[in-house]
This record gives C-alpha cells, structure tokens and sequence, in this order.
C-alpha cells in the first residue's frame, strides 16, 4: 500500500536536490564513523543481539551501514535517491529503494536507524513514518534518528551545503520528545551535537517501540 503524505511536493523536492546533487553530497560526507556520530550509533546497538533485523532509512553513502556490519551485524539498506541505490548495488551492496513516508516497511524489525533523514519531514509526514516504523518493530524494538536543533519547532528551514537547496524542519529537543512520546516512543538516550557546518546542531536520537498492554 502507499499512502501519500500531506506537502507530498516538499519531500519530491528533496529527493530532487540529492539526485541533482548526489556527487557533491558524496564528496562533502566525511568517511569514517567518529566522535559523537559514532557515540550515537553505538548506543543504538547497546544491548541488540548480532543477529537483529535492522533497517537503515537513507543509507546515502552506505557509511553507517557499514560501521553495524563491520561490529557484525546486517543492514537492509534503503533510500529513495538512485543515485545512492545504484551506487550500493555497484560496490556489491543489497539497496532497495524505499521511500519512508509512501511506503510500508518490512515486518518484525529490531531496529530503525535513519540518519539525517526526519530532518525533511514535516510534522504531518513525520507522523506517518512514525507510525510506520511502530507498526514494523517488534515490541521494545529500537527507532534511532537524528534531526535538526531548533529553539522552537520550524518547518520551512532551508539551508544547503550543496548547489541545489534543501527544506528541513527544526525541532527543539522537549517537543520533540513529546512529539515522540504522542507516537508511542520512548526516548532511552538524547544528545545534541554539531554538523558537518559549525552552524549547524543535530539531535541525535535512540527511542524505544512502547509496548502495548497485551504485549506486556
């Protein structure tokens, strides 16, 4: 089934600019897994077993999929950008394509990691990936993310280290985690850290499927 989103048009958008810019976004991604990036990607697999069902929303350069498996574990990568698909599936990588507010995920998941990806969201459309990606965790299962720092909740940011401009939402951390708490998630472990630009701050994020009362 797919379902589309309110301001379909801005996710379209997005999705454009990293398809008209995908070389320059390659090219200014830092390679390897460091600092708090990897202090973040760590608490995400605190306590999940090697042989968890992980799903990675907007694996882009294939970078953090490959820090969980070089820790031993395997990662369904996805996106919805070709460019970044057909260059997974070049260097021998299974990608599929998957677009986080359209479609539905695969079942009986263990963990959700979507780096940089919620960022683009607006509140009607992060609703629906939430409820997504509840409805394919197993309970307790693990929803880790990252997104934009705001002093108060912004839908319509632009900013772009690449020559095509791309729309994000900017979110201060307690309505996020209220937001978060709405959905059924409960927030284990938040920190906020800096971007690639020194103007830029991100929330990282590692929250937890609640269980319902007849799964308890």
């Amino acid at each position: 089934m797919r379902l589309l989103a309110s301001s379909g048009d801005r996710l379209d958008e997005v999705r454009a600019a990293y398809e008209a810019s995908h070389a320059e976004y390659l090219a200014t991604t830092p390679v390897e897994v460091t600092g708090a990036m990897k202090e973040w990607m760590d608490c995400t697999l605190r306590g999940v077993p090697v042989n968890a069902r992980i799903l990675e929303v907007g694996s882009g350069s294939g970078r953090d999929a490959d820090y969980f498996e070089s820790l031993g574990y395997r990662v369904q990568r996805t996106d919805v950008v070709h460019h970044f698909i057909e260059r997974l599936r070049g260097q021998g990588k299974d990608a599929e394509y998957l677009d986080a507010v359209r479609d539905d995920f695969p079942d009986d998941l263990d963990v959700i990691f979507a780096n940089a990806v919620v960022c683009h969201f607006e509140k009607p459309q992060f609703s629906l990936f939430l409820a997504r990606a509840r409805a394919a965790l197993n309970p307790g299962g693990v929803l880790s993310f990252s997104t934009k720092l705001g002093t108060e909740y912004e839908p319509t940011s632009r900013q772009s280290r690449l020559p095509a401009t791309r729309k994000f939402s900017r979110w201060p951390t307690e309505e996020l985690v209220r937001f978060l708490d709405d959905h059924d998630f409960d927030v284990e472990w938040l920190t906020v850290s800096g971007g690639i630009r020194s103007t830029s701050q991100w929330i990282n994020v590692v929250a937890m499927r609640r269980r319902a009362i007849y799964e308890i």
